[in-house]
C-alpha cells in the first residue's frame, strides 16, 4: 500500500512584516508577544531562541527555555494590519486583496470568533477597537480610503464612509467620548461615531 502525502506543519515563524504594516506588535494579557508575518498571526511565549539551543544544535545547561509559538493561519491573503482588543486576549487582523476581510480570533485558543467582510476593498490598512471593545473600526486601501464601523461580535457593518483623499495609516478612539481619530498622509480627522 502506498503511503499518502505527508502533512507539513508550521513550527516557527522567524521575522515580522514591518514595511507597510500597521499595529504589527502587541503584548497580550498573558504577556505573550503578538505579531504577524505574511498571512499568519503569531502568538509567541517569551523564552530563549527557537529550540533553545542558540543555533548550536543542542540545549546547553542553564540555557533559557525555548520560545513557543501558536499560529493563526485562516487568512487567504497577506495580513496588513492588527489590533488587540482591550481585554488583551482577542486579536483582529486585516488582510490584503480586492475583497479584504478582518478576522477576529482568540489568542489563547487560536479559534476564529468572527470574520468581517463586505464594503471594504483593496486591503485593510488600519484597525482599532473602541475602549469598551464592543465595536471595531477599519480603514481600507481603496481610492476612497473607506472607514467602516463594525459590531464585530454580530459581524454587522454599522457604518461606512469615505475617509478622504490621503491614505489612512491609523485609527484611534478617545477613552472619554465617542470620538475617533483617523490619521495618515497629510491629514488628521476627528469623527463622531454613532452611539450603539
Amino acid at each position: 500500500r502506498a503511503a499518502g502525502p505527508e502533512r507539513i506543519t508550521l513550527e516557527f515563524v522567524h521575522g515580522v512584516k514591518a514595511q507597510g504594516a500597521r499595529g504589527q506588535l502587541h503584548v497580550t494579557a498573558a504577556g505573550e508577544v503578538l505579531f504577524f508575518a505574511a498571512g499568519v498571526g503569531v502568538v509567541m511565549s517569551p523564552g530563549g531562541s527557537p529550540g533553545g539551543d542558540g543555533g548550536g544544535g543542542g540545549q546547553r545547561a542553564g540555557a533559557a527555555a525555548p520560545s513557543q509559538q501558536r499560529h493563526y493561519a485562516e487568512h487567504g491573503a497577506e495580513i496588513l494590519s492588527m489590533a488587540l482588543h482591550p481585554g488583551g486576549t482577542l486579536c483582529a487582523t486585516g488582510d490584503a486583496g480586492e475583497a479584504a476581510s478582518i478576522h477576529c480570533w482568540d489568542t489563547r485558543t487560536m479559534a476564529t470568533e468572527a470574520v468581517l467582510s463586505g464594503g471594504q476593498r483593496d486591503g485593510i490598512a488600519a484597525i482599532a477597537f473602541t475602549p469598551d471593545g464592543s465595536l471595531l473600526a477599519a480603514a481600507d486601501m481603496s481610492p476612497a480610503h473607506c472607514i467602516a464601523l463594525w459590531n464585530w461580535r454580530a459581524a454587522t457593518l454599522l457604518s461606512l464612509t469615505r475617509g478622504g483623499a490621503g491614505a489612512v495609516l491609523g485609527l484611534s478612539f478617545s477613552p472619554r467620548d465617542s470620538t475617533m481619530v483617523s490619521y495618515g498622509q497629510r491629514h488628521v480627522r476627528f469623527w463622531s461615531r454613532p452611539v450603539v
